[in-house]
């Protein structure tokens, strides 16, 4: 952790991210504590192998060409070849690295296994060619992080905008049930997050979310601070479960 932090700050928060993320996911999956043990120890890990590919293929500000694309693919590969022998990391964490970046439709790198949509719980057998259960919760929570966080080429997704892009993958890229769970559990808008009203009353207004109501993450209370004009008014909430019409969508500043 300490040369991949001295290399890349940025995937170095990047790691400890997705470990939160995946724990949480992982607790809800009732997982054991020597298994979240584990998956934490794979998290912070899984993203080693960038270590030894060279930095600049992460930081330009443009689309990477087809070679350059296939060099950033061995990264998973790499950490695996680096983890595996470590017995203080062991083998199941240096297996999340060696999987975060497959598909539940088989398209994934580096091995191109598959997954079956199936609840990833810490029952669920792992059969030769398919994604392991942990590494299944990591997909997922390493995409999220991936899009709600700025990129050299990209200013960062809102997390309203990744849960739309990550529903389109669920099913496909993404373990549709660990995602459903996931999605359950993380605020499409936390608290402070700025969105602006869609219809109604109030559209185009502008304000922060100031409680997540934790009956239907999706709809939360607003504190509207701007009118359709952009200009400052006395705060007003809206408590979007009880104003069922009235839609909103997270706002880039």
């Amino acid at each position: 952790m300490a040369s991949l932090k001295r290399q890349d700050n940025f995937t170095y928060q990047h790691c400890l991210d997705v470990t939160i993320l995946s724990v949480a996911l992982a607790s809800k999956l009732l997982y054991t504590k020597k298994r979240l043990v584990e998956l934490a120890k794979g998290c912070l890990l899984h993203d080693i192998g960038r270590v030894l590919i060279n930095k600049s293929l992460y930081t330009q500000p443009r689309k990477l060409s087809s070679t350059e694309f296939e060099l950033i693919k061995k990264h998973p590969q790499i950490g695996y070849l680096v983890l595996k022998d470590v017995s203080q990391v062991g083998i199941i964490a240096s297996h999340i690295a060696y999987q975060h970046h497959e598909q539940q439709d088989g398209l994934g790198y580096p091995r191109g296994l598959k997954g079956n949509n199936l609840l990833p719980v810490p029952d669920k057998v792992t059969e030769e060619g398919y994604i392991m259960p942990l590494a299944e919760i990591v997909c997922v929570t390493n995409v999220y992080d991936a899009l709600v966080s700025p990129r050299a080429y990209r200013s960062a997704y809102t997390p309203d905008q990744a849960f739309f892009i990550m529903k389109r993958m669920a099913g496909k890229q993404l373990n549709i049930e660990a995602f459903r769970v996931f999605s359950d559990m993380i605020p499409t808008y936390p608290i402070g997050t700025t969105v602006y009203i869609l219809n109604g009353k109030y559209k185009n207004f502008i304000g922060v979310v100031s409680k997540v109501n934790q009956e239907n993450l999706t709809r939360p209370t607003v504190r509207l601070l701007y009118n359709a004009s952009k200009r400052r008014i006395s705060p007003l909430e809206i408590d979007l479960m009880k104003n069922p019409i009235v839609n909103i969508a997270g706002a880039i500043i």
